[in-house]
């Protein structure tokens, strides 16, 4: 698999995501679930969307600009997906919040510094991949903590629900951890691990199960009047028509901005 296979799927990854968190926010956008899941969706496409332009990059410069902004994206997400999560199961765990957001505005402010990404080099066979600083080993560590804790909080909601809710929780569990195990193998390069990326694809499944869920269990209390065949349409116009045509009528805007 080239880069291209890499890089274009990140964009239909972004792609995906910006519609389905435009979508369920625009359903109801005082809802604060609502608010909060299009937070971590709005997360996701801006880091997979600068994920493809770091890979369209054509020098080291650009490269390590497009990346750092990328991570800068990554930091938000387990924080985004850490308060969607309590809030939809109505949890309190305001400290926790408070603790993450803490982090995440430290990780931020230092995001452009050696400090977490010092800069980039061959590996395997991306031209330009990111050496990591000492912050972003604080970073992984604080991602992978939520995101594990998170999926705790919905199992355990899983096993104490029944009916529509259950099936409701059942999907968004099994969709978001399918997302973050796909998006979790762009970490073994960094640690000269010789595994490329190639389960980033699956970050897009989380967009699948969760519109699944909308449209069959009324998740977020959207509910929508659809035919299996009008399903059909729909997911297969976002999910691939929508990310194909954009990938190839806007690639040469992607690319100049790529530089």
């Amino acid at each position: 698999m080239g880069l291209s296979f890499f890089a274009y799927s990140s964009l239909i990854n972004s792609i995906t995501s910006l519609v389905l968190g435009c979508f369920i926010l625009f359903r109801n956008h005082k809802s604060a679930i609502n608010k909060s899941f299009a937070y971590f969706a709005f997360s996701i496409s801006g880091w997979a969307f600068f994920y493809f332009l770091w890979l369209s990059a054509k020098d080291s410069v650009a490269a390590l600009f497009f990346i750092r902004i990328v991570m800068a994206g990554a930091i938000t997400i387990p924080l985004s997906f850490i308060y969607f999560i309590t809030l939809l199961l109505s949890v309190n765990k305001f400290f926790l919040n408070r603790i993450n957001f803490f982090f995440a505005s430290i990780f931020i402010i230092f995001s452009f510094s050696p400090l977490y990404i010092s800069g980039v080099e061959q590996r395997s066979i991306f031209p330009f991949w990111p050496i990591p600083g000492f912050l972003f080993h604080i970073m992984l560590l604080q991602f992978f903590l939520n995101i594990v804790y998170a999926h705790i909080l919905l199992l355990r909601a899983i096993g104490k629900s029944s009916g529509i809710r259950r099936n409701q929780l059942k999907y968004i569990f099994l969709g978001t951890l399918s997302g973050f195990i796909g998006g979790s193998t762009n970490f073994f390069l960094w640690y000269k691990i010789p595994i490329p990326p190639y389960l980033n694809f699956l970050v897009s499944f989380y967009v699948l199960s969760v519109a699944y869920s909308i449209v069959r269990y009324r998740l977020m209390d959207i509910r929508l009047a659809l035919t299996r065949v009008s399903i059909f349409v729909v997911v297969y116009t976002f999910v691939l028509g929508i990310p194909f045509a954009l990938g190839v009528w806007c690639r040469p805007v992607l690319l100049w901005i790529a530089g």
